[in-house]
């Protein structure tokens, strides 16, 4: 919920100086375990979060550009960013949206993932057709 206070100095106050405290700590503790941060609708606000936090790589949602993350992409790695109500619909429109993003996001460090969570409703027959266009041979497209 990071976009309603992206842009302004809550933002500052209320997400990137809590995270950088947790960020810093878990490296402190953990040295080497790398840490996601997820900025959720952070908009513009992703590049000030990548460098006030010390965050390893970026999750972002599905409202996110892709050229957006492309553009993350040359400084961490991103993941993210299927639409859970693609997935919740399944068929030809996840397989495109799979090999979608994948193409887009090839030139860098991906970590396929939803945008948010899984809707309760999404058959887990969808989830194996989530996996098994996940498994097919990168630059095919149905």
């Amino acid at each position: 919920w990071a976009g309603l206070l992206a842009g302004g100095k809550g933002f500052e106050r209320w997400s990137i100086k809590p995270i950088a405290t947790i960020v810093s700590a878990v490296h402190a503790a953990r040295p080497g375990v790398p840490v996601i941060g997820f900025p959720r609708a952070a908009g513009d606000g992703y590049d000030a979060f990548i460098a006030g936090t010390g965050v390893d790589a970026i999750q972002v949602d599905q409202m996110t550009p892709l050229s957006t993350m492309q553009a993350l992409q040359k400084t961490l790695p991103v993941q993210g960013n299927l639409n859970p109500e693609v997935l919740l619909a399944g068929g030809v429109g996840l397989t495109d949206q799979v090999h979608a993003i994948r193409a887009a996001l090839a030139g860098g460090p991906h970590v396929f993932n939803l945008g948010h969570g899984v809707i309760k409703e999404t058959p887990p027959e969808h989830v194996a057709e989530l996996v098994a266009a996940l498994r097919e041979p990168s630059g095919m497209v149905s």
